[in-house]
């Protein structure tokens, strides 16, 4: 759509780092810089003209980076966020950052790894964990697990990207696992479900899946996807009591693992999991 213009910063031209692993738009005029092999990150200050590197400002200086001896919990950076009301904040591998102005100070008391994060629609700060997610909404910071929600965890941690929701208004997080969507619609946790598949694990070819809901004559839609974030196939019913799965989906025979499922009944949609075992 037009010409491209190329803006590169490159070895000597006061970068700190030339393995970057973030970039975060602080303002119209500068750029946060994240580096990867514990190198800390960077501020460019570019005056509003990024094609023109005579006007460009870094800070700490030219060719250095913020590090722990700025008040950075640990020099693996991996993520920025600006919020409202709260200000600049950096995911790190030891916890969470605020800006200062000069430096960076820790930020609500989380010493886990942060590798990406984002705010939803409600200001409420959402950030992927080693083994989960951690919520900060009021003051207050709330860890979602495999334990007490639906996330699986994935290892090796990488290729970890989130993205504000503006439709729905929740956070989305990808992975090695696929893709999360957060969106709580109170500060509560859920209390469960709503739904549950019988029997689990589900043993496909010598019995059949069924379900329990909260209203057994409601029709129900049953969505099936692959832990990539696939959709492997739907499964409908005219009422929940007489809904059954065979272990197979579009004529095809599923393999062995974890589905996740959306469940629609009376226009609510629940989510959680089954194991088929073949």
């Amino acid at each position: 759509m037009g010409t491209m213009n190329w803006a590169p910063r490159l070895g000597n031209e006061g970068i700190a780092s030339m393995n970057v692993r973030a970039v975060y738009p602080a303002s119209q005029d500068s750029l946060w810089i994240a580096f990867e092999t514990g190198a800390g990150c960077q501020l460019l200050v570019h005056s509003g003209n990024p094609s023109d590197p005579s006007q460009d400002s870094w800070s700490p200086g030219f060719g250095t980076a913020y590090t722990t001896s700025h008040g950075l919990p640990s020099n693996e950076v991996f993520c920025f966020v600006s919020v409202p009301g709260i200000g600049f904040l950096a995911g790190t591998a030891e916890g969470l950052a605020r800006w200062t102005g000069s430096g960076f100070s820790p930020y609500m008391n989380i010493t886990g790894q942060i590798k990406t994060m984002s705010v939803d629609s409600r200001g409420r700060i959402w950030c992927l964990g080693e083994s989960g997610i951690y919520r900060i909404s009021d003051g207050q910071v709330s860890f979602f697990n495999d334990i007490n929600s639906d996330f699986v965890p994935s290892a090796p941690y990488q290729w970890e990207y989130s993205l504000t929701d503006e439709v729905n208004g929740g956070v989305y997080f990808s992975s090695e696992m696929g893709l999360w969507l957060v969106n709580q619609n109170t500060d509560s946790p859920p209390s469960g479900s709503g739904v549950s598949f019988y029997p689990q694990p589900f043993i496909s070819g010598e019995d059949q899946l069924r379900v329990c809901g909260p209203d057994d004559n409601a029709a129900i839609s049953v969505d099936f996807f692959r832990l990539d974030g696939s959709h492997a196939g739907t499964v409908d019913a005219q009422s929940v009591s007489n809904w059954t799965w065979d272990g197979s989906l579009d004529g095809n025979t599923t393999a062995s693992g974890i589905y996740m499922v959306i469940v629609t009944i009376n226009d609510t949609i629940y989510q959680t999991r089954i194991s088929v075992v073949r």
